[in-house]
């Protein structure tokens, strides 16, 4: 059987934005596995909602290593989708690993645009001073200096737009929260893929095509900390 992994984008979660994709591979026949990241969702990890792009990685790894390893996979037909920051990572992950079959890369980050919508160069000045903040601050061992990550123009916010409410509104619940530490915002301003990598599987919920919300859940769990 054919495979894709699946993984959601900044700040989402496997519930609130990849459940309907899933379940549209699995209705054409694919085994699906998606995962939430560690401190996201359903994954363990402490402090929650911590962007880190090494343990991402990790996470990315983890579920190809288990998928390879189920009965029933065709170990040469094997898919990543990704979407937004996970777009990245699947093009790194598939340039790793020879077993990559395919890649989707939907709107990949390939590094911060010179303006950004709804936010002044002012603001995102603002909002860089506040991620380096908070990297002093796990430096140190103190908690993370959360900011929102959708918001209105003019908030101090990741993503800045007029459909604010509306985005938020439809991504409330299945545990998505609309903050994130913005540490991460030093590690992709000076995006650097190929630094990144490790592995290890974890504890996973499979499932098959055509079944009640079919998707494979990973959760990462304290060795991809």
């Amino acid at each position: 059987m054919h495979a894709i992994i699946m993984a959601h984008g900044f700040s989402g979660t496997q519930q609130r934005s990849l459940a309907r994709t899933a379940q549209g591979f699995a209705d054409a026949g694919f085994a699906v596995f998606t995962f939430d990241y560690r401190s996201f969702g359903e994954s363990e990890g402490t402090p929650r909602q911590v962007i880190d792009i090494a343990h991402q990685l990790k996470n990315w790894k983890a579920a190809v290593a288990f998928t390879l390893g189920l009965d029933g996979i065709d170990r040469d037909r094997i898919g990543l989708w990704g979407s937004s920051l996970s777009g990245a990572h699947v093009v790194h992950v598939a340039a790793h690993n020879p077993a990559i079959a395919a890649v989707i890369a939907q709107v990949p980050f390939n590094g911060f645009p010179s303006r950004v919508e709804g936010r002044s160069a002012a603001e995102s000045i603002g909002l860089f001073w506040v991620a380096i903040n908070d990297r002093a601050r796990a430096l140190l061992g103190h908690r993370p200096l959360y900011v929102p990550v959708v918001g209105r123009p003019g908030e101090r916010a990741i993503i800045t737009t007029e459909r604010a409410d509306t985005i938020v509104l439809a991504l409330k619940g299945s545990h998505w929260e609309n903050r994130v530490a913005p540490r991460v915002i030093l590690d992709m301003f000076f995006w650097r893929s190929a630094r990144f990598g490790g592995a290890s599987p974890q504890n996973a919920a499979p499932c098959l095509p055509r079944r009640a919300g079919c998707a494979y859940a990973a959760r990462a769990g304290p060795r991809d900390r």
